[in-house]
């Protein structure tokens, strides 16, 4: 008896110490110029959209007018995403000396 009830406790303590994670997907569509590529962060809802909040960043190249980028192993939680189109393949997002983006085309 006593070692049936030690095999349940293990057993019980193996499962709560399991980190329920999942992954997401997302997938940007309607993209009218294939060069350069999509970058996409994504950050802890309270800390969006601050550089310190962002939790991962990831770059997802432009085929067929979609992308797919992917977050594997997050935890259950609320997230907000921050993507553009980097056409010119620089890794910067870039804006006039006021803050107003300039746009390719």
């Amino acid at each position: 008896m006593t070692k049936y009830l030690l095999l349940i406790i293990a057993i019980f303590f193996s499962f709560t110490s399991i980190a329920f994670t999942g992954e997401l997907e997302i997938k940007i569509k309607s993209i009218q110029n294939k060069k350069g590529l999509i970058l996409v962060g994504l950050y802890r809802q309270e800390g969006f959209p601050h550089e310190e909040g962002k939790i991962n960043g990831t770059m997802a190249s432009p085929k067929n007018g979609f992308a797919l980028a992917s977050f594997p192993n997050l935890q259950p939680g609320i997230y907000a995403i921050a993507l553009f189109h980097d056409v010119n393949g620089n890794h910067f997002l870039e804006t006039y000396g006021t803050g107003i983006l300039k746009v390719s085309t």
